[in-house]
């Protein structure tokens, strides 16, 4: 059993735990998503298909009455879990609706939100963050020369990005990790030559890095407002490459938005990675010049 698969397993209660425990070893690795809904069952994906758990300890496609199912005391019993019993100490986090779990998994949170606090929690996605040797290869040529990778969520654009940065570091070039979630770089070692910012504010982070660390490249996931956009031009007008990724199934889902079709006009990338909806999957990549003859 990998080590981010164990640590999440041992913080759900027995309930969840220990029919987990009696899955094969392929059967956890393959584990992307652990979904939690009051007055459901739980839910566990991988990469291509959805299962229930039953509660013998056996993987089914269809819900029955021995799957495991979420009361809303559960929920509150993997909350309190997740977050150590201190949910002050991740107030911040949760307001964007998330939980960093310290090793590059993250938990999605939903529920009542006053005044942007979180006082009632619905239903938890626990993500696990997987590490895969040459998931970026085909991207490689590309990584110096301005790099946005867009997919739909879950198409494996952060596992992507941190093979990015890892060969970046092993090739010796010199790369600038802003790390807003704590999904890139915690519990991963991305090399010598890599340095990591770890920032909800990736516009600062970009300025940091820029000022300090003397880039060659800068990666962060998301690129998301305009303030993030003119940190962007910020960065390659002084001669910095960026990698950075996009939630987009299609190069008309790019092109309808503001920020990553002003990313591509502006110069800043020369190359977009369309990820397939299933990670490990082909990757189409298109130049600059082919999106723009279609981005007017």
């Amino acid at each position: 059993m990998n080590e981010k698969i164990k640590n999440i397993i041992e913080k759900l209660p027995e309930k969840i735990a220990r029919p987990m425990l009696f899955l094969s070893e392929a059967e956890l690795d393959s584990i992307c998503e652990i979904r939690l809904k009051i007055e459901s069952f739980l839910i566990i994906s991988s990469p291509r298909e959805s299962y229930y758990l039953l509660r013998g300890g056996a993987l089914t496609d269809f819900s029955s009455k021995s799957a495991v199912y979420i009361t809303k005391e559960d929920i509150e019993k993997v909350f309190l879990s997740l977050t150590n019993r201190s949910v002050f100490a991740h107030s911040f986090e949760l307001s964007d609706g998330y939980l960093s779990l310290g090793n590059g998994c993250r938990a999605g949170v939903t529920g009542k939100f006053y005044n942007g606090a979180l006082s009632e929690v619905y239903s938890i996605n626990i993500r696990i963050a997987k590490e895969v040797k040459n998931a970026a290869k085909p991207l490689f040529p590309y990584l110096t020369s301005g790099l946005l990778i867009a997919g739909v969520p879950g198409s494996g654009k952060t596992t992507i990005l941190r093979d990015a940065v890892c060969y970046l570091s092993m090739e010796k070039i010199r790369v600038s990790v802003i790390d807003s979630r704590q999904e890139i770089a915690v519990g991963f070692d991305l090399g010598a030559f890599a340095d990591v910012t770890i920032t909800k504010d990736k516009a600062k982070g970009c300025e940091m890095a820029l000022r300090s660390m003397s880039p060659q490249v800068i990666a962060f996931d998301e690129i998301g407002t305009m303030s993030e956009l003119k940190s962007v031009y910020d960065v390659f007008n002084a001669g910095v490459k960026i990698i950075t990724t996009a939630h987009a199934g299609s190069i008309s889902e790019l092109k309808s938005r503001n920020v990553t079709k002003n990313l591509i006009k502006s110069g800043v990338i020369e190359y977009i990675a369309l990820l397939s909806n299933t990670p490990g999957e082909n990757i189409k990549i298109l130049s600059k010049r082919d999106v723009l003859l279609d981005c007017s």
